[in-house]
Protein backbone atom coordinates (compact mmCIF):
# COMPACT_ATOMS: atom_id res chain seq x y z
CA UNK A 1 0.00 0.00 0.00
CA UNK A 2 1.09 3.23 -0.84
CA UNK A 3 0.65 5.39 2.31
CA UNK A 4 1.92 5.76 5.96
CA UNK A 5 -0.36 6.51 8.14
CA UNK A 6 0.27 7.38 11.67
CA UNK A 7 -0.96 9.09 15.06
CA UNK A 8 -4.17 7.96 17.17
CA UNK A 9 -7.74 7.82 16.71
CA UNK A 10 -10.53 8.67 19.45
CA UNK A 11 -12.20 5.22 18.32
CA UNK A 12 -10.37 2.56 15.98
CA UNK A 13 -9.04 3.36 13.36
CA UNK A 14 -12.29 2.02 11.21
CA UNK A 15 -14.85 2.60 13.79
CA UNK A 16 -17.30 5.04 12.30
CA UNK A 17 -16.70 9.21 12.30
CA UNK A 18 -13.76 10.92 13.75
CA UNK A 19 -15.28 12.42 17.00
CA UNK A 20 -13.43 15.37 18.48
CA UNK A 21 -13.61 16.68 21.91
CA UNK A 22 -15.96 19.91 22.43
CA UNK A 23 -14.13 22.36 25.19
CA UNK A 24 -16.40 21.85 28.55
CA UNK A 25 -14.68 25.31 29.41
CA UNK A 26 -15.04 24.56 33.20
CA UNK A 27 -13.38 21.04 33.70
CA UNK A 28 -10.44 20.45 34.88
CA UNK A 29 -9.03 17.55 33.01
CA UNK A 30 -6.41 17.60 30.77
CA UNK A 31 -7.58 15.70 27.39
CA UNK A 32 -10.06 18.67 26.94
CA UNK A 33 -7.27 21.18 26.98
CA UNK A 34 -6.46 22.46 22.91
CA UNK A 35 -9.54 20.40 21.92
CA UNK A 36 -11.21 21.34 18.75
CA UNK A 37 -14.81 22.54 18.23
CA UNK A 38 -16.50 20.59 15.69
CA UNK A 39 -17.96 23.15 13.98
CA UNK A 40 -14.43 25.04 12.63
CA UNK A 41 -12.84 21.92 12.51
CA UNK A 42 -10.61 21.45 9.30
CA UNK A 43 -8.82 18.27 7.93
CA UNK A 44 -5.59 19.82 6.46
CA UNK A 45 -3.78 18.04 3.14
CA UNK A 46 -0.35 19.75 2.09
CA UNK A 47 0.97 18.81 -1.01
CA UNK A 48 4.69 19.38 -2.95
CA UNK A 49 4.46 22.28 -4.57
CA UNK A 50 6.98 20.92 -7.52
CA UNK A 51 4.84 18.92 -9.04
CA UNK A 52 2.39 19.97 -11.78
CA UNK A 53 -1.13 21.27 -10.52
CA UNK A 54 -3.09 17.92 -12.22
CA UNK A 55 -0.74 15.90 -10.23
CA UNK A 56 -0.77 17.90 -7.19
CA UNK A 57 -4.70 17.51 -7.29
CA UNK A 58 -4.23 13.92 -7.80
CA UNK A 59 -2.14 13.01 -4.95
CA UNK A 60 -4.38 15.47 -2.23
CA UNK A 61 -7.22 13.57 -3.22
CA UNK A 62 -5.21 9.64 -2.43
CA UNK A 63 -3.34 11.09 0.70
CA UNK A 64 -7.26 12.20 1.94
CA UNK A 65 -9.01 9.31 0.74
CA UNK A 66 -6.58 7.26 2.76
CA UNK A 67 -6.93 9.47 5.53
CA UNK A 68 -10.50 8.63 5.80
CA UNK A 69 -10.17 4.85 5.21
CA UNK A 70 -7.94 5.06 8.64
CA UNK A 71 -9.48 7.38 10.83
CA UNK A 72 -13.47 7.75 9.65
CA UNK A 73 -15.67 10.79 8.82
CA UNK A 74 -13.49 13.75 8.14
CA UNK A 75 -14.62 16.98 9.26
CA UNK A 76 -16.43 18.90 6.59
CA UNK A 77 -14.35 21.61 6.06
CA UNK A 78 -10.97 20.72 3.92
CA UNK A 79 -7.52 22.96 3.55
CA UNK A 80 -5.63 22.38 0.90
CA UNK A 81 -1.92 23.76 1.45
CA UNK A 82 1.73 23.53 0.07
CA UNK A 83 5.25 23.30 0.54
CA UNK A 84 8.21 23.84 -2.21
CA UNK A 85 9.67 20.31 -2.44
CA UNK A 86 9.80 16.81 -1.36
CA UNK A 87 12.41 17.78 1.23
CA UNK A 88 10.06 20.14 2.89
CA UNK A 89 7.33 18.12 2.99
CA UNK A 90 9.68 14.75 4.77
CA UNK A 91 10.39 17.19 7.05
CA UNK A 92 6.49 18.11 7.94
CA UNK A 93 5.98 14.64 7.92
CA UNK A 94 8.77 13.95 10.67
CA UNK A 95 7.15 17.40 12.63
CA UNK A 96 3.75 15.33 12.47
CA UNK A 97 4.13 12.23 13.61
CA UNK A 98 5.98 13.39 16.47
CA UNK A 99 3.72 15.18 17.83
CA UNK A 100 1.37 11.81 17.53
CA UNK A 101 -1.35 13.93 15.16
CA UNK A 102 -3.09 11.76 12.96
CA UNK A 103 -2.01 11.73 9.04
CA UNK A 104 -1.78 9.77 6.10
CA UNK A 105 1.08 10.24 3.98
CA UNK A 106 0.68 9.31 0.27
CA UNK A 107 3.72 8.31 -1.81
CA UNK A 108 2.98 7.42 -5.45
CA UNK A 109 4.03 4.90 -7.03
CA UNK A 110 4.20 6.87 -10.31
CA UNK A 111 6.86 9.04 -8.86
CA UNK A 112 9.44 6.43 -7.90
CA UNK A 113 7.54 5.95 -4.67
CA UNK A 114 7.99 9.36 -3.23
CA UNK A 115 6.10 11.02 -0.98
CA UNK A 116 4.00 13.50 -2.49
CA UNK A 117 1.36 14.50 0.05
CA UNK A 118 0.30 14.09 3.76
CA UNK A 119 -3.36 14.61 5.04
CA UNK A 120 -3.62 15.68 8.61
CA UNK A 121 -6.23 15.81 11.38
CA UNK A 122 -7.68 19.14 12.57
CA UNK A 123 -5.43 18.61 15.55
CA UNK A 124 -2.27 19.65 13.23
CA UNK A 125 -3.59 23.57 12.53
CA UNK A 126 -1.13 25.38 14.49
CA UNK A 127 1.96 23.57 12.70
CA UNK A 128 0.65 23.61 9.33
CA UNK A 129 -0.70 27.44 9.96
CA UNK A 130 1.93 29.39 8.50
CA UNK A 131 1.93 27.58 5.51
CA UNK A 132 0.41 28.97 1.92
CA UNK A 133 -2.58 27.81 0.26
CA UNK A 134 -2.06 25.44 -2.53
CA UNK A 135 -3.00 26.91 -6.31
CA UNK A 136 -2.38 30.40 -5.61
CA UNK A 137 0.34 30.53 -8.39
CA UNK A 138 -1.16 27.79 -10.77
Amino acid sequence: MPSEVGGSSPSSPTSGPVRLRQPSGGSNDPADEGAIPSRTAKLYCVVRGDLKPGLRAAQAGHALIYWALAFGRPPDNLVILEVGDLRELIDLSYDVAKAGFRFSLFQEPDVDNEPTAIAVGPEGYRLLSSLPLAFRQS
